[in-house]
């Protein structure tokens, strides 16, 4: 089934919309296909708990995609804005870019961030987990 021109659209700016700084002007440029997010919610061993946020953005044009990794990969860039961010942010949750893995899989770039919930929870576990995250593919 074909999607209406009005579908098509909405996609193409839901990428704009649900991202900031150069990242969304990117998206301006090239407007992507789909955009699908999802929160992890994790606790380590000692009782620290983090979220892992995973956007998987399928682009229009696979050569974008490496466009995009590099841009998004560069320190003070912006990113993909992760879902649920103003509930978080208004809870104190903070996304600062570390841990941060991105992954171009064909025409889809695969983006994963981990923050801090409550506690201490183990950077190398927060790390490791955005990495696996990262390898993740949409259901779709």
């Amino acid at each position: 089934m074909k999607k209406k021109a009005k579908d098509v659209t909405k996609d193409a700016l839901d990428c704009a919309i649900n991202s900031y700084g150069q990242i969304r002007d990117f998206f301006v440029r090239h407007p992507c296909k789909s955009l699908d997010r999802t929160l992890i919610t994790l606790a380590d061993p000692a009782g620290g708990t983090f979220v892992v946020s995973v956007s998987w953005v399928r682009m229009r044009d696979k050569d974008d995609v490496g466009d995009l990794k590099s841009l998004i990969d560069t320190d003070g860039t912006g990113s993909v804005t992760p879902l649920m961010f103003t509930a978080m942010k208004n809870q104190g949750i903070r996304f600062t870019g570390t841990p941060f893995h991105s992954r171009p899989e064909k025409d889809v770039l695969v983006v994963a961030e981990a923050a801090v919930v409550a506690g201490k929870p183990d950077a190398a576990l927060m790390e490791g987990t955005v990495h696996v995250a990262a390898e993740l593919m949409p259901t779709k």
